[in-house]
């Protein structure tokens, strides 16, 4: 396996070249261009990691051809030549399409994405779809902006990109701040909001996952499974979802997770994660018993959850761990 700079041939051949000398001279340094336009060099040494991915790759290759049995065994030896520049090249193979068919570096790809400063720290956004583009300027309390014909489209956006960055760095006073999926993920579970697919779904019904108090029954208003949900009620439920919390923060919960009442399988979570505002594991799932579950059996029993083949004790409440009364909702 020979690993070079420039390659075995060419004028550059004998030339020395390391990782952020190889960033420069690909263009990857300008691909990462800061908003300003200044070239930006990745601190991390991803070419030497990526050349040396594609030579173990190679040479991984090259042995496999010689096991007995292979389609086409090889018998001779072979020779493995690799560069920094093809490897930089290899993983900017559509920014280089596109920076020879344009004739200038590529662009922003799907605008507004980029990094913006927030009150405490710095926020990345990345804008995959029409969705994700409108739910910015909502979160930012400026649903209009998704309208404007300055930026209804991708092409619009590009050419008015200074306009539109403008707009969300004037979300920062009206507190845009770092909140990825998972720090949604972590706030639905500490509210107590149900997630679709895993607490709640086809095989539940709203009685048994305590929304019951969303279901007009009162109205008198007929709706799919209204029947059904009044047989429901007048019998005791098989199974409720209830929160558990693990206090031990060497547990880690992720879902699935066994759930025992009193020694006994009693049901597992649904889903899982660490809640941040009160520094604690919590778990949702579905406490079940064909002979009925109520308030009596859920406040009054010993619970434990199976963490990797360990059972840890665990706390069960039926009230949201944050704002349980809605009063920062409402306020």
């Amino acid at each position: 396996v020979s690993v070079s700079g420039f390659g075995q041939t060419g004028p550059m051949r004998e030339a020395p070249l390391v990782d952020a000398l190889a960033q420069a001279k690909s263009g990857l340094m300008s691909v990462m261009r800061s908003r300003e336009g200044a070239p930006v060099k990745m601190d991390a040494t991803l070419i030497d990691a990526i050349t040396g991915l594609y030579a173990f790759q190679a040479a991984s290759m090259a042995l496999w051809g010689r096991v007995p049995g292979a389609e086409a065994p090889l018998n001779e030896a072979r020779h493995i030549d690799i560069s920094l520049m093809q490897a930089a090249a290899h993983i900017q193979a559509p920014n280089i399409l596109e920076w020879d068919y344009v004739g200038k570096p590529p662009g922003v790809l799907n605008p507004p994405a980029g990094n913006y400063r927030t009150k405490d720290g710095f926020l990345v956004l990345t804008t995959v779809n029409e969705t994700h583009y409108k739910g910015i300027f909502r979160a930012i309390g400026q649903p209009e902006i998704a309208a404007d014909p300055r930026f209804a489209t991708i092409a619009a956006r590009k050419a008015n990109l200074a306009e539109l960055r403008a707009i969300v760095d004037a979300g920062t006073p009206l507190g845009l701040r770092l909140a990825g999926y998972r720090a949604i993920e972590s706030l639905r579970l500490e509210k107590g909001y149900r997630a679709w697919g895993s607490d709640i779904g086809p095989d539940h019904t709203p009685l048994e996952a305590g929304l019951g108090w969303a279901v007009k029954f009162k109205a008198g208003i007929d709706f799919s499974g209204r029947d059904a949900l009044m047989a429901q009620r007048q019998a005791p439920l098989s199974k409720r979802l209830a929160c558990f919390v693990v206090d031990d923060p060497d547990v880690i919960l992720l879902g699935r997770e066994t759930i025992f009442r009193d020694g006994r399988q009693a049901g597992w979570l649904t889903s899982a994660g660490w809640g941040y505002t009160i520094g604690a594991n919590i778990g949702y799932g579905y406490v079940r018993d064909q002979n009925g579950v109520d308030d009596a059996m859920l406040d009054g029993g010993q619970f434990a959850l199976e963490v990797a083949g360990v059972r840890v004790p665990c706390t069960l409440t039926r009230r949201a761990l944050v704002d349980p009364e809605n009063l920062r909702i409402k306020g």
